[in-house]
């Protein structure tokens, strides 16, 4: 489907959001409880604004892909628009969901939807959490 120059912009951006991801789990790993409850609160109050203005439900990335076949490049562009206002708790939320629909996007890459659940598996270290369908623990 791809020539050879959009394989290769392809693995290129493969290689960006493995880095990224690898990277935020890293920083997951590294808070405290408290903050992991914090960015999971940010996260699920993320989740029902982007249901509510969208009509787009985060918690079923697979489904909301077929749906919203863009739904990564909507939650990039929120993630930057969160970044530059200067709005840390907010960009960290929408980063959480742009790295759970970029694993549930990229299905020929594994390595992106494993990275995904580790995230999210890390995330339930703060105690009450409802994870995305595809990413509960017992699908590990």
């Amino acid at each position: 489907m791809f020539g050879w120059l959009g394989k290769k912009m392809l693995q290129a951006n493969v290689n960006r959001y493995k880095k990224e991801m690898e990277t935020f789990l890293h920083s997951l790993q590294h808070l405290e409880k408290a903050d992991i409850d914090t960015l999971a609160y940010w996260s699920a109050r993320g989740a029902k604004e982007f249901l509510i203005l969208y009509d787009c439900d985060v918690y079923t990335p697979f489904s909301s892909l077929e749906k919203f076949p863009g739904l990564d490049m909507g939650l990039f562009e929120q993630r930057e628009k969160a970044r530059r206002r200067g709005d840390h708790q907010s960009e960290k939320a929408i980063e959480l969901w742009l790295h759970t629909v970029r694993g549930a996007a990229y299905t020929d890459h594994p390595e992106l939807l494993a990275l995904s659940k580790e995230i999210w598996l890390e995330l339930g270290r703060g105690g009450e959490l409802r994870y995305p369908e595809g990413f509960e623990p017992t699908n590990m």
